[in-house]
């Protein structure tokens, strides 16, 4: 389950989330993340994000992503993590 604070995620302006598991447990399925939760709390963590999109010309859009990841109870060792990233779409 995730609780949206602004737009949903991949939306111009998003500003952040709280992740939460369905319920405790001390794995996650079918992800890429490398922390293993402690079973004891829901709560993943809170992630900001700012995705900004440009698009002067008709058939081009760019975006710039950033994002910041703080582990919550449930990832007692996790680090925090960040994120960056750019995408131009070319339409014809």
């Amino acid at each position: 389950m995730v609780i949206r604070l602004t737009k949903s995620a991949g939306e111009p302006g998003n500003v952040g989330e709280v992740c939460l598991q369905h319920k405790a447990s001390d794995e996650i399925r079918d992800t890429s993340i490398d922390a293993d939760p402690t079973g004891r709390s829901k709560r993943l963590g809170t992630e900001i994000d700012l995705i900004i999109g440009y698009e002067e010309f008709r058939n081009v859009e760019m975006k710039l992503a950033l994002g910041y990841f703080i582990p919550g109870k449930a990832l007692r060792k996790a680090d925090n993590a960040f994120f960056a990233g750019a995408e131009i779409e070319w339409g014809f």
